[in-house]
Formats: structure tokens, C-alpha cells, sequence
């Protein structure tokens, strides 16, 4: 159900604001610069942007390939910078199963 929903929202977002405007970072992508730079740059062509972060927070699911310690250094700068993210920014953080002994 979680794919299904996602697929929707993503198939609307790119259908009203264009490719430019969808950033999917997968779980063995989660370099804290590029993640940071589709948040709060601006955009070319539209001011709107979907960032998906997949396996933040770290989860215990096979698929996530993210190390312990670049999801924490992600989360940790996301938590302490989550007041200024663009209104135009929307962020959707995915994690099939996370585990919840941590934050």
C-alpha cells in the first residue's frame, strides 16, 4: 500500500510541476550534500519541490543499503534544520519498518 500511495503522489507531482522538480534518494544514495542541496536550493523551472529520502530513519528492512552512520549524520541534519525547509520544499522521509528504539 505504501508503494501504491507514493506511486500516486509522484505520478500527480510530476504531472503538475515537471522531472525537474522530483528528487528520489534511494537508500544507498544518502550523501548528506546533494540531499541538502535539492532541499533548500532553489529551482530552475518551479519553485515546488518533492524530495524522497528512502531508509531515513534507518530501518531493518534488506533493502536498505544506507551505513549507520551516514543515515545518522543525515537525520541529525535534517532534525536541526527541519524549521527552515522552504515551504515549497516537501520532504517525505520513507522507512518500511523502522526501528523504534531509536529516535
Amino acid at each position: 500500500m505504501l508503494h501504491q500511495e507514493l506511486h500516486k503522489r509522484k505520478t500527480a507531482f510530476l504531472e503538475k510541476f515537471g522531472e525537474q522538480a522530483l528528487f528520489h534518494f534511494t537508500s544507498d544514495e544518502l550523501d548528506q550534500g546533494p540531499i541538502m542541496q535539492a532541499i533548500f536550493s532553489g529551482g530552475m523551472f518551479t519553485t515546488k519541490k518533492l524530495i524522497i529520502i528512502s531508509g531515513i530513519p534507518k530501518d531493518n528492512t534488506p533493502s536498505n543499503k544506507a551505513s549507520a552512520k551516514s543515515s545518522e549524520r543525515l537525520e541529525t541534519a535534517l532534525m536541526k534544520q527541519w524549521e527552515t525547509i522552504p515551504e515549497d520544499s516537501i520532504v517525505i522521509l520513507l522507512s518500511y519498518k523502522p526501528d523504534k528504539r531509536t529516535r
